[in-house]
């Protein structure tokens, strides 16, 4: 399965620095992939080159709503502070049988903020 590249949070391209990010809703078609079984993972992280700035999982940010889809929640804008830059990552789902997915390469892109105190 190749790997798609999405940017992140999924409704939109550039964010700015500050913002609130709105939840995101990830709905997931794999033959046989229950994303309610037991045993089953979902990790977003995202990083500075390799220093981890997101980590998000089921419990910690991310919510199972179906067997095929889940929420990412919202970040809030106090949490949306990296600085300017392009950020990468992945997310990666673990299924009850152990068998590892990588769903999406994350591209994560930040831009400056003009306004002050808004």
């Amino acid at each position: 399965m190749a790997v798609q590249v999405v940017n992140f949070p999924f409704e939109g391209e550039n964010w700015v620095v500050g913002d609130t990010l709105s939840k995101s809703v990830v709905t997931i078609v794999e033959a046989g992939l229950d994303l309610t079984a037991v045993g089953t993972s979902i990790v977003l992280q995202i990083y500075n080159r390799n220093s981890l700035i997101l980590d998000f999982a089921i419990g910690t940010g991310i919510t199972v709503t179906s067997p095929t889809v889940f929420e990412i929640d919202v970040l809030p804008s106090n949490q949306n502070n990296f600085g300017v830059g392009c950020f990468e990552g992945d997310l990666v789902i673990k299924d009850a049988n152990g068998v590892v997915y990588t769903y999406y390469r994350v591209i994560y892109n930040l831009q400056k903020r003009y306004t002050k105190n808004p």
